[in-house]
């Protein structure tokens, strides 16, 4: 039980609470929030947890605490908060923070409080409002520049950790071929099946219909042949909605953030989910041998051995099949019509552009008949 009281949601944020957590962490150095500013954010491109901006006034103008942050809390959504708890999404962010963050080159946003009680699923991050850098866009796509920064800074990620058995001491962290997270998601997937199919069977290839089938008749043998690959930390949610370009302040101009889904598994699920997910399919078919290059020669220049261009190509292709986690289970759980139109052209967008890359790369050839 944390020792402070969190809020149940970003409404809840007082004054007070703020310099309790912020005074308590030292990041005012002895000054008091006097006032903030909330607004929400992100509504339309995030689903499992609800951000806020707080701009804050503080009661001197030489103040060493931040002039804004940005609050991170559990979706009011109690679909998606139980999905969520249920998988400890939020529980693994906030650890993700107080654990792996300061150990990496890839630059995350900085952590002035985290928190969590996971008996009350309560849990709540105070982060660094990288504004006014650039925040990616995951249905507007992005250049190439872009996509080539994020691609090599992913595999610096990957690399450092790549078949690691520091890996092991991250117990918390899930692994592709935990017998829970196995077990879980072959249900949720079935479950979830014959909704998606009523669906969307009018809007998707009936060959993806048939690759979806037989995706779920051979999840836990696909689960174990992937579990094989090279292990790394997987950031499982690598979209332009979770990054921010142009970053001017000296350090790196890249930043990745929303860490609820990390895990200990093939670095090529990011990847894929990446290319897959963020290109119309034309500029994926276009460029993605060059951007799967520009991944695998950075992994070979820090330090990546006997993993040659073909393996990473084969793995690429099979984490495609993946993609129907995402698609299958979401219809499911998520009501797509509640959500503010940029979140239903996110859905369907996806929808498209993942299903196209399953037949462009062939992925159903890695299942049984």
């Amino acid at each position: 039980m944390t020792a402070v009281p969190l809020p149940n949601s970003s409404s809840d944020i007082s004054t007070e609470w703020l310099n309790e957590v912020l005074g308590d962490a030292g990041i005012t150095d002895g000054a008091s929030v006097q006032a903030f500013e909330r607004e929400v954010i992100g509504e339309g491109s995030g689903f499992v947890g609800e951000l806020s901006r707080l701009s804050l006034t503080y009661d001197r103008p030489d103040a060493a605490g931040p002039r804004s942050l940005i609050a991170k809390l559990p979706t009011a959504d109690e679909a998606i908060r139980t999905i969520a708890l249920m998988f400890g999404w939020y529980e693994h962010e906030i650890r993700f923070y107080q654990e792996i963050a300061g150990q990496i080159e890839l630059r995350t946003p900085k952590c002035y409080y985290s928190a969590m009680d996971v008996e009350a699923g309560r849990f709540a991050l105070l982060l660094e409002d990288m504004a006014p850098a650039r925040c990616g866009d995951q249905v507007a796509s992005c250049s190439l520049d872009d996509a080539k920064l994020a691609l090599s800074e992913l595999a610096k990620l990957h690399a450092a950790w790549w078949n690691s058995p520091r890996l092991d001491q991250f117990e918390w962290m899930p692994s592709i071929d935990d017998d829970l997270v196995r077990q879980v998601l072959a249900t949720l997937y079935q479950q979830s099946w014959p909704a998606f199919v009523e669906q969307v069977s009018d809007q998707v290839p009936k060959e993806v219909l048939e690759i979806g089938e037989r995706f779920g008749a051979n999840f836990p043998a696909m689960i174990d042949r992937v579990a094989e690959r090279p292990r790394t930390i997987a950031h499982t949610d690598f979209r332009l909605d979770n990054m921010f370009f142009g970053i001017e302040d000296g350090g790196s101009p890249f930043a990745l953030f929303d860490w609820q889904l990390v895990q200990r598994g093939g670095g090529a699920i990011d990847v894929t989910y990446f290319l897959a997910g963020n290109f119309p399919p034309d500029v994926r078919r276009k460029h993605q041998r060059e951007l799967l290059g520009t991944y695998h020669e950075t992994l070979l220049r820090h330090g990546v051995r006997d993993y040659p261009f073909e393996q990473c190509m084969e793995d690429y292709r099979m984490a495609a099949l993946f993609l129907l986690i995402f698609l299958v289970t979401n219809r499911e759980n998520f009501d797509i019509e509640a959500y503010p139109e940029r979140g239903q052209a996110l859905m369907n967008t996806m929808l498209e552009r993942y299903t196209t890359a399953i037949l462009d790369l062939n992925a159903g050839e890695f299942l049984p008949r």
